[in-house]
């Protein structure tokens, strides 16, 4: 599984980050964020810093919209 992770990461990612949450489906970014978090355990870490590089630029960004994070 963890030679996928490149690939999954991101849309889990993306999907935890630009969805619009509403209350009914807080459960649902609650169980994406726990598979984020169980996939890093298994990511090469060369990867996770990576990701992390390209979150740190994204949020580094004025232009972000604040009400997704």
């Amino acid at each position: 599984m963890s030679k996928y992770a490149k690939n999954y990461l991101p849309l889990l990612f993306n999907l935890y980050t630009t969805e619009k949450w509403n209350q009914s489906r807080d459960p649902v970014r609650q169980s994406v964020f726990e598979t984020i978090k169980r996939y890093l355990t298994i990511t090469d870490l060369t990867l996770c810093q990576s990701f992390f590089d390209k979150s740190l630029e994204k949020l580094q960004n004025p232009d972000l919209d604040q009400t997704t994070l």
